[in-house]
């Protein structure tokens, strides 16, 4: 099994990052991003930017870019490259309705 990491730039997903490198938890972590050049690049606001990834037969995609543009991506996703997803055991999609309260935060990063 494969783990697709998107968002994998964000504090959450470095900490996920980080988690697995450490736990050893037997699987393979493709890491994307949109802005991290270290990373795969993937935009979900750009589905087109999927063209390089390649999807097996159980592998798993785990998200902690922004929920909303997840599942539009999905959707063009499945239109513009037929068959990528289809053998994914599971789409773990996690979200924060904090990005509206973290206006406030002290931490300017977290702005």
């Amino acid at each position: 099994m494969r783990i697709h990491l998107l968002g994998a730039s964000t504090p959450t997903g470095a900490a996920f990052r980080k988690l697995s490198c450490e736990t050893a938890f037997g699987a393979e972590l493709l890491a994307y991003s949109r802005s991290d050049p270290a990373m795969e690049r993937l935009n979900l606001c750009d589905p087109s930017s999927v063209n390089s990834m390649v999807c097996r037969t159980g592998d798993v995609w785990v998200s902690f870019a922004p929920i909303w543009l997840l599942a539009p991506f999905v959707q063009q996703v499945r239109r513009l490259r037929p068959g990528l997803i289809d053998g994914l055991a599971g789409i773990v999609a996690c979200s924060s309705s904090s990005a509206l309260t973290k206006r406030f935060a002290c931490n300017r990063f977290d702005r």
